[in-house]
């Protein structure tokens, strides 16, 4: 028999939990869907894993009767989102999605006033809100975190100098790098040289310059974890224009990234992440039982796994293709009897 390894028992772990949660069954008749609007507040919709996400709820809004979906994008300006989302709740829609935002903090203040209004909100990679009927959809960033780490200290032997690139205005990225803080006391052998990080229009040139500058500063670096793959692919071209070669353990993902780590002589090592796709159909999800009054988890968690040079997607094969071979029961993650019976059922 097989082994599996333990990232994959483990989120596989997780979903099938996720899964045998026990609902009433629901004959198809007493479900009545009626007319409804959802608006979505992008941050951005560029970008392979954007455009994976928003292909993921919209997806899902297909499978609704009645949903009318109402879409913004502010192309990563922290401006332009906070305008756009107090557009969005004075058109009084019945739910609202937030994907992501550079400062969720400033959106806050609009978010309470929506929820007092009475407009259910999802909010994915925002943290949380301690607002009544907000509902907050991320990524399961403390194991996306702890996998990479894992593995990285596995290389090193438990003993390293190692460089830390992270952005603070995010979530996710302080979620993941709170681990590492923990995760440190527990590895003290591995020491932090130097720590960086920029979220902006130019992240890949700003990367590059900051490593190779890096690079020479401290000549000894046994390896690079950072806590999103935009990072990693600056690190790798670095290396590349420095003549190095240090091992890079990163989050998130995209079909780019594995077609770089797919190289010969790649030094990006692993990285932890979960499906856009059914991270953005789970949100939409979320949101349409919260507006169709079912009870809903205040926080949900989608799980992810770890992919090494040692087990990358076939050559070709697109990464969400991989995600459904190794996690099948993703595509239930808040597929409950009620939704099942709503996809079936005819307009009021």
């Amino acid at each position: 028999m097989s082994k599996v390894p333990y990232c994959l028992s483990a989120a596989l772990a997780f979903l099938c939990m996720a899964a045998a949660t026990v609902f009433p069954a629901l004959a198809q008749d007493t479900v009545k869907a009626r007319q409804i609007t959802i608006a979505v507040e992008n941050m951005g919709m560029s970008g392979e894993w954007f455009s994976e996400f928003v292909a993921g709820y919209q997806a899902e809004a297909k499978k609704i009767p009645g949903l009318k979906l109402v879409e913004a994008q502010a192309n990563f300006e922290p401006g332009t989102e906070v305008s756009q989302l107090k557009a969005l709740v004075a058109q009084k829609p019945d739910g609202i999605l937030i994907n992501h935002a550079p400062n969720a903090s400033a959106l806050a203040p609009i978010i309470k006033q929506a929820t007092e209004q009475g407009i259910k909100m999802v909010t994915a990679e925002l943290g949380e809100f301690d607002f009544p009927g907000v509902i907050n959809v991320q990524q399961f960033n403390s194991d996306l975190a702890t996998q990479g780490l894992d593995l990285m200290a596995k290389d090193l032997n438990d003993e390293g100098n190692i460089v830390v690139i992270w952005v603070g205005a995010m979530a996710p990225q302080q979620q993941r790098i709170q681990v590492l803080q923990g995760w440190l006391k527990q590895h003290p052998k591995i020491k932090v040289l130097t720590q960086y990080g920029n979220a902006s229009g130019t992240t890949l040139s700003d990367t590059i310059a900051k490593t190779k500058a890096v690079l020479n500063q401290y000549p000894k670096i046994d390896a690079f974890w950072v806590t999103w793959d935009a990072f990693a692919q600056g690190v790798v071209q670095a290396e590349e224009q420095t003549g190095k070669h240090i091992p890079i353990y990163s989050v998130d993902v995209s079909n780019e990234d594995i077609e770089i780590m797919r190289k010969p002589n790649s030094p990006w090592r692993a990285t932890a992440a979960a499906d856009a796709v059914a991270y953005g159909a789970t949100s939409l999800r979320a949101l349409v039982l919260s507006i169709y009054g079912q009870e809903v988890p205040g926080t949900i968690n989608v799980p992810g796994i770890l992919i090494t040079q040692d087990n990358l997607p076939k050559p070709g094969q697109p990464i969400t293709e991989f995600f459904e071979e190794q996690l099948p029961a993703q595509k239930e993650l808040s597929v409950t009897p009620f939704l099942k019976s709503l996809y079936e059922a005819k307009l009021d």
